[in-house]
């Protein structure tokens, strides 16, 4: 059995630091190896993890990336993806891909289609994140998710409905009226400079008093 372990684009595998998420593939893949499977990683170009194949679309991790703006990053998970859906295009031995990428992979993966390979779509996060996608995802028979914990999957993941927000449970708090101030017409206005003079301010600021104000016209 081949199974291709798609690990993204941020972090090398094993981490070197921080990285949930690598080093739970990191302790999987000796595992399977061990029983006889054969691992193809998709991961980043300095990862030391010993495999028998691998695919990297950027030399090094990502990570630092997500500091910018989104406009300025959004492609990076995307090329990385392109660049899985490109393997699985061009090879016709992999048995399984087992997809570790948040939302993104899921749903180019489940795009692929019926004559690509199955999928697993490990979950490592809180699934009320992404009630839009979660909650209305259909895979079918080829496309299975499925999680790291069972507290995990009990978490209701429901598609915000119309006394929903977009995130979490509970009712929506009521929009604010929308108010449109209008000036006062009772209440004075201050006079304005005729043409050609101008106004000032001078003076010395007393410490126990308020500040004394003085127009001079010239």
């Amino acid at each position: 059995m081949k199974v291709l372990i798609n690990a993204g684009p941020w972090l090398p595998v094993p981490p070197r630091g921080y990285g949930g998420i690598e080093n739970v593939i990191a302790t999987l893949v000796p595992e399977l190896r061990r029983l006889g499977v054969e691992v193809v990683l998709a991961t980043v170009g300095d990862s030391e993890l010993e495999v028998d194949g691998g695919l990297a679309v950027f030399d090094s991790g990502q990570f630092a990336a997500l500091q910018r703006p989104y406009n300025q990053v959004c492609g990076v998970v995307q090329a990385h993806l392109h660049g899985v859906v490109r393997e699985l295009r061009r090879r016709d031995d992999i048995d399984l891909v087992h997809d570790h990428v948040e939302a993104a992979g899921l749903a180019m993966l489940a795009a692929l289609g019926a004559d690509a390979p199955p999928v697993l779509h490990t979950l490592h996060w809180d699934l009320a994140k992404h009630p839009e996608l979660y909650g209305t995802f259909d895979g079918g028979a080829r496309v299975r998710v499925n999680g790291v914990s069972a507290a995990q999957l009990a978490r209701p993941c429901r598609r915000p409905g119309p006394d929903q927000p977009g995130q979490g449970t509970g009712p929506r708090r009521p929009p604010r009226p929308r108010v449109r101030v209008r000036p006062d017409p009772c209440r004075p206005r201050r006079p304005v400079p005729s043409p050609g003079r101008s106004c000032g301010r001078t003076g010395r600021p007393r410490r126990d008093a308020e500040p004394r104000r003085a127009l001079l016209a010239r």
